[in-house]
């Protein structure tokens, strides 16, 4: 690896998470769930999320670490905060955001890409003003997306070296990023899925399915277990969300209503974890609410529809805040993915070609160049085309994990098919205008 160009993308990636960081000092969009569930964690009281509990769980411990002392939540758009602890609450999925280019770009390399297209990766993912966007508050998309690469990273190295160390830990992180949010079980699907797919080339079988089952079964469902173990064991006392749990359920908080009833049966955390995860699955499909910035999945490659995070005043001097992501970043990764489509079925239709002609048989093996483009396309078509099953509302940044495997094909893209310095140049100055001006929507301060 050249330092110099993983240090370069990380500068970039500091400035344009760092600038105005902390504006605006209210809540923004879900911050003031998100707030409130990390406070319920230092006071101990028992909330219901229809998320898993790792990333509130960072994010609380990360600004309880820092001093974070107390905090006041408040509305969308409401009054300010009281104190500057708040951007402790931030700090977390800040540092998640900062480092997820510099990351993109390590995945590149261990795709073997070109330093030239591994560079585009990550200052692409740098400069997104959506990614920057979602990173800077309480929320939960940048430790999403920076677990689940992470043990895509490492799968690539297991990929290289056949360690079951690496593929370990590309068990664990993609554990982490499930553990963060449901759709997170997309990257450990994906692993999982290529890891059986490498089996096919193996010849001891056996012994690798053991050691897959290991590292990708059997370590992501005890991290996962284990989450929710010390989720119960700080939130102790009853609270906001406990009014959805059984009076079984109840009964092991301090202070409910049947703490003290000898007729109700204590409930183990066994019995807590399913009916938690039962309850998440519950409300997740019964969830009919209609959001008025909810978009479809077709729609997310074109930017689908802009979330309105924050709407400023005239007094504050600043202007509203909406999730939209830098058109010439989403809008030539999506080619991208079209491109890498077309490649791959070239070479698929080329093998098919000289297989016949040799008369010889395909045995689902995959050579370098045909995993790299297979791996991102599955990718990208996993984490958006599943969406078109889901039937409760949907937001644009449900596209994020999809758009960095397109960020991906736009690296592959680069690295197989050109060289022309024009196109390169067009590229970066084209997002870079495209950043300054959705500067005042993604930072919430005037440009001029």
């Amino acid at each position: 690896m050249k330092s110099k160009y993983f240090f370069f993308i990380l500068a970039i990636s500091l400035f344009s998470h760092l600038l105005f960081f902390g504006q605006p000092k209210e809540a923004v969009f879900d911050e003031s769930l998100f707030g409130d569930f990390s406070q319920d964690y230092l006071k101990g009281k028992y909330f219901f999320d229809i998320h898993p509990p790792l990333g509130k769980m960072l994010i609380a411990g990360t600004a309880k670490l820092m001093g974070y002392d107390h905090y006041h939540g408040y509305g969308f758009g409401s009054n300010e905060y009281e104190t500057d602890d708040y951007l402790f609450l931030r700090l977390l999925p800040l540092i998640a955001g900062i480092f997820l280019g510099p990351l993109l770009y390590l995945v590149a390399k261990a795709m073997s890409f070109s330093e030239k297209a591994s560079f585009l990766v990550g200052f692409f993912i740098s400069c997104d003003n959506a990614l920057i966007m979602q990173s800077r508050f309480i929320l939960l998309d940048a430790l999403l997306l920076f677990f689940g690469f992470l043990g895509i990273l490492y799968f690539l190295k297991y990929k290289k070296d056949l360690s079951t160390r690496h593929l370990a830990i590309a068990g664990f992180f993609a554990a982490c990023a499930s553990s963060v949010k449901w759709t997170g079980l997309s990257f450990l699907g994906i692993i999982i899925l290529f890891y059986l797919l490498s089996l096919v080339e193996s010849g001891k079988r056996k012994i690798n399915l053991l050691r897959g089952i290991l590292s990708l079964v059997v370590i992501p469902i005890v991290f996962y277990f284990f989450v929710f173990t010390i989720h119960f064991w700080l939130l102790n006392k009853t609270g906001s969300g406990d009014y959805r749990n059984t009076p079984e359920f109840q009964k092991t908080l301090i202070g409910s209503g049947y703490e003290n009833d000898p007729d109700i049966k204590h409930l183990g955390y066994f019995g807590k974890f399913v009916e938690e995860n039962s309850l998440m699955y519950s409300v997740n499909e019964k969830t009919t609410d209609i959001h008025a910035y909810s978009s479809k999945w077709y729609s997310w490659p074109f930017l689908g529809k802009p979330i309105l995070y924050w709407k400023g005043t005239a007094e504050k001097g600043s202007v509203d805040m909406f999730l939209i992501g830098n058109p010439v970043v989403w809008w030539s990764s999506f080619l991208a993915v079209l491109i890498t489509l077309g490649l791959f079925f070239k070479k698929i239709i080329h093998k098919l070609k000289y297989l016949r002609k040799n008369q010889m048989k395909w045995n689902l093996s995959f050579s370098r160049s045909e995993f790299v483009p297979l791996f991102i396309l599955t990718g990208f078509l996993v984490n958006w085309v599943s969406f078109i099953f889901i039937h409760r509302f949907m937001l644009v940044y449900h596209y994020f994990p999809a758009l960095v495997f397109s960020i991906l094909a736009l690296g592959y893209v680069i690295h197989k098919r050109t060289n022309n310095k024009r196109i390169l140049f067009g590229l970066y100055f084209e997002a870079i205008l495209f950043f300054l001006f959705l500067f005042p929507l993604a930072y919430g301060v005037p440009l001029f």
